[in-house]
């Protein structure tokens, strides 16, 4: 069981879709209860964590993550959740959160700005895109001005905000929440990109995603799962 929030923490969970603008995420919600009220199949559910200056999560991410989830998204077949952690650390001391990342306090800060912003939009079909054109950034203001700025279709996000989130404590506070979550269910992670495909960890995923998914049934009906193009993530 995650820990239970702070009073700051909670206050700043109110106040982010806000910052966006309450009635389009409410419009979102409600279009998205809708279509999961609709769809004949449970999604199949796909979980995993990584961290954002990792090339092996880079690559996940463009080679099999989103090219599964732009091809079946929209049917409401598959459902991805990202956690940017991996193999980081965050403490609390002093009521102050601090984290360290395998690739150094960059990655720290990036990884705070994607928790930021999943923690903003909410839904993948919102978030992901975002996420993914900040995953492997080398530089922070890149991050968020190509990602936020000049991203197309621009999402309803404070590139303002989403600064000062990723470097407060309020990114540190969000990135440990995916920290606890990845305690609770992949306590024996020591790799990213780490995946989980219906709450069992998919070693295989890694390198077959597409051929994973597609062998269930529904999916396997799409004209995605018609090809077989595949990419290799090296150890």
């Amino acid at each position: 069981m995650m820990p239970r929030l702070s009073t700051q923490l909670i206050i700043a969970f109110v106040l982010i879709p806000t910052a966006l603008g309450q009635n389009l995420l409410e419009i979102y919600k409600a279009m998205m209860n809708d279509q999961a009220a609709r769809a004949k199949t449970p999604p199949i559910n796909i979980e995993f964590f990584g961290e954002s200056l990792c090339p092996d999560t880079t690559r996940y991410f463009r080679n099999h993550i989103m090219p599964v989830w732009t091809a079946l998204q929209a049917s409401s077949l598959v459902n991805v959740t990202y956690h940017p952690f991996g193999l980081a650390e965050c403490r609390r001391k002093d009521g102050v959160v601090r984290c360290t990342c395998q690739h150094g306090p960059a990655e720290c800060q990036l990884n705070m700005l994607q928790a930021c912003v999943i923690s903003a939009l909410e839904f993948p079909q919102l978030y992901l895109p975002i996420v993914n054109c900040m995953q492997g950034k080398s530089q922070f203001a890149s991050a968020v001005d190509d990602c936020i700025v000049n991203f197309r279709p621009r999402p309803d996000l404070d590139e303002n905000f989403m600064t000062r989130c990723a470097q407060s404590q309020l990114g540190a506070k969000l990135m440990m929440q995916h920290g606890y979550r990845q305690r609770e269910i992949a306590p024996e992670l020591d790799w990213v990109p780490w995946i989980l495909v219906n709450g069992r960890r998919s070693q295989a995923a890694e390198n077959q995603l597409k051929t994973i998914i597609c062998s269930f049934p529904e999916p396997s009906r799409y004209q995605y799962c018609k090809t077989s193009e595949e990419f290799i993530i090296s150890k």
